[in-house]
């Protein structure tokens, strides 16, 4: 684990975009703070990902 923040709904589009700053992030687990709390995974997308992606996925 790099870094770890715990915020409101309403900035998490920011502290996404703060993290990601960080190029040593390469994907960010949101939880929510309920029970059974992971929501899902939010993986970097760089040049040779999307390229990767198109091709395995036209």
């Amino acid at each position: 684990m790099i870094d770890a923040k715990t915020v409101p709904g309403a900035t998490l589009y920011d502290t996404i975009q703060l993290l990601f700053n960080n190029s040593e992030i390469k994907y960010l687990h949101i939880h929510n703070s309920n029970p059974g709390c992971y929501n899902c995974q939010i993986d970097r997308i760089t040049q040779y990902n999307t390229i990767i992606s198109l091709i395995k996925h036209p």
